[in-house]
């Protein structure tokens, strides 16, 4: 569960990475074409436009890293240093782009460099890695105060008190300039925050639906949700519940399989498998296990049910309608009809997460269980489809009709049980 959540996060990562690689890509080539092709200072351009050669084969090598999905962390921050290095050489290749040293150095800090930096503060959040747009962030912060002193030096630069001047005209208003550092840091916490929480609410949905998707398996949607609400439901320390426990089988499955193509059988398994799951959940039940053609399902746990025994003979009732649906349908294919037994007994069972790590897994044991399962399998001794236990048939209405067989020692059990075959449900 874990690893594909992180799998989750690591190609969200991925996928935000990339875009930034993207972008920086096509700003260099920018740079690099307009450095060239530039009538202005065409030797300086040249000059600058060699130092970013050594950049593109580095993304792209950048892109067959993150696409074999190998240091993934150490192309994200070599990503970011692209990013400090663009926003570090843009003011002077801009300034170098209008004349350089022919104009005041006051231009460097009338670019729209603010623009770009939080523009890469806002790419680099895709990624879902908070310290790469807080990295962005503060590594402007030198460069902002680098310009302003860089500027102070020519005596052409003018500097103004006035916020209008300071705005609209070409003189500097110091308070005005370094305003934008808090507001620049505010952003990059903001965004760390915002990819920081983003993160962890994407890590827990990511957990919670493949619990879901792991729950669905064996309980009802409304089961599957109380536990996902409510973990204690479901927990390591051993718990005694009083549950109805049904295990069903399909009679002579094995000569069936001996006799049918593999594909064919295992087509019909999917289908049945799909009948009595549904059924078992549309009355409450939860399934333990799938054995082969067989199946063990539980009512009364994790959640409690009013009346167990009740719930579990209705579900067999039902299996039996749809198996009849079932088999009618195929027949008229004509593929193989089945007939099933099934087996249920209530009592006291032990229940509880056993396993470890990825092995752990709900599960219900004890004597009851195993009552169960012997009811099932004397079906074909007793020449019955369901047979339950006197423990059942007390908690049955009298709308449900049952036949006595009579008293039975089950195969492995010293004590005799009373035993009772489900006819029908009375209208």
């Amino acid at each position: 569960m874990l690893l594909k959540t992180e799998q989750l996060i690591q190609n969200k990562e991925i996928s935000g990475i990339r875009i930034a690689l993207i972008i920086k890509l096509v700003f260099f080539l920018y740079i690099f074409i307009f450095q060239i092709f530039s009538n202005i200072v065409l030797i300086k351009g040249l000059i600058i436009s060699s130092f970013l050669i050594p950049v593109f084969p580095l993304i792209f090598y950048g892109f067959h890293l993150l696409r074999t999905k190998r240091y993934i962390t150490s192309v994200g921050y070599i990503s970011v240093l692209f990013d400090c290095i663009l926003i570090w050489i843009l003011p002077f290749i801009w300034y170098q782009s209008v004349g350089g040293e022919l104009l005041p150095r006051s231009y460097l800090l009338k670019t729209a460099i603010i623009g770009i930096v939080l523009l890469l503060i806002l790419i680099n959040s895709i990624a879902l890695k908070p310290i790469y747009p807080l990295i962005i962030s503060i590594a402007y912060i030198p460069l902002h105060c680098f310009l302003y002193f860089y500027a102070k030096t020519d005596s052409r630069v003018l500097f103004t008190n006035s916020y209008i001047e300071g705005i609209l005209g070409s003189a500097i208003h110091t308070g005005l300039y370094f305003g934008s550092i808090p507001a620049i840091l505010l952003i990059g916490f903001i965004m760390w925050y915002i990819t920081n929480t983003t993160k962890k609410l994407i890590y827990k949905a990511s957990i919670n639906e493949v619990k879901n998707d792991r729950l669905s398996r064996y309980f009802s949607p409304s089961i599957a949700e109380k536990i996902t609400s409510d973990e204690n439901l479901i927990t390591s320390v051993a718990e005694i519940h009083h549950l109805a426990i049904l295990f069903s089988d399909i009679k002579s499955f094995t000569t069936l399989s001996e006799e049918h193509p593999p594909q064919d059988i295992l087509d019909f398994l999917t289908s049945y498998r799909d009948i009595v799951t549904s059924t078992i959940f549309e009355y409450g039940g939860s399934i333990d296990k799938f054995m082969g053609d067989g199946c063990m399902a539980l009512f009364g746990a994790p959640v409690k049910r009013e009346n167990p025994s009740l719930d579990a003979v209705l579900s067999a009732l039902a299996m039996r309608e749809k198996l009849i649906a079932f088999n009618t349908k195929r027949k008229a294919e004509g593929l193989f009809q089945v007939e099933h037994r099934i087996g249920i007994h209530f009592g006291p069972a032990v229940t509880g997460n056993i396993g470890q790590n990825n092995t752990i897994e709900y599960t219900v044991v004890g004597d009851t269980v195993n009552i169960a399962s012997r009811l099932e399998q004397f079906c074909k001794q007793a020449g019955k489809d369901k047979i339950i236990s006197e423990e059942v048939k007390l908690f049955l209405p009298e709308e449900i009709q049952t036949l006595f067989i009579g008293e039975e020692y089950l195969k492995g059990k010293s004590k005799i049980i009373r035993l009772f075959s489900v006819e029908s449900l009375l209208s």
